[in-house]
C-alpha cells in the first residue's frame, strides 16, 4: 500500500526531472520498517550567475543562525548545509501541532566552471546566503576568429 506522502515525493521527483529542477519538494529520511517520517530536509533555493570573473550564488536559508551555515567548495561544486534545531521544550498541554522545532537544508550544485575555491567568500543576512567565488584563470571564455 502507498502512503500519500510517498506519491506525492514520486510526482515531485518526476516534475523534476522533466523540468530540470523547477520543483524542489521536501525530502524525508525515513524509518525503512514502519516509513515513519524521521527527519525532514529541504532544499534551498538558489540563484546562480555568472560574469568574467566570478560565480555568484544566492541561496535562501530563512531562520537560521549563520553558525549553523556550514560551505563547501571544491574547483567545480559547492555543498550547502545547514540546520537549526529548536531544542527548547516548552512545558505545554495544549500542542495542536509542531512544525517549527527542526529544519535542515542540504544542497549540492555543480559549478559552470572551475573556481578557485580557496578564494571564496561568503556573506549571510536575514536569511539570505551570498557566495561569490572566482573563476579559475583556464576557465575564461576566449573569442576565436575563425579563418
Amino acid at each position: 500500500m502507498l502512503r500519500c506522502g510517498r506519491i506525492f515525493d514520486d510526482i515531485g521527483s518526476e516534475i523534476n526531472r522533466v523540468f530540470g529542477g523547477l520543483f524542489v519538494p521536501n525530502r524525508f529520511i525515513t524509518d525503512g520498517s514502519s516509513g515513519q517520517k524521521l527527519q525532514k530536509t529541504r532544499e534551498p533555493i538558489v540563484d546562480l550567475t555568472q560574469d568574467d570573473k566570478n560565480i555568484r550564488i544566492v541561496a535562501e536559508l530563512p531562520g537560521l543562525n549563520k553558525d549553523n551555515v556550514n560551505l563547501k567548495v571544491t574547483e567545480n561544486s559547492i555543498e550547502i548545509t545547514a540546520e537549526n534545531k529548536n531544542e527548547d521544550e516548552i512545558k505545554e498541554e495544549n500542542w495542536i501541532r509542531r512544525e517549527r522545532s527542526y529544519t535542515k537544508y542540504y544542497r549540492k550544485l555543480k559549478l559552470p566552471n572551475k573556481v578557485i575555491a580557496e578564494k571564496a567568500s561568503a556573506k549571510y543576512k536575514n536569511g539570505v546566503l551570498e557566495l561569490t567565488i572566482p573563476k579559475a584563470e583556464d576557465c575564461t571564455q576566449h573569442e576565436v576568429k575563425i579563418e
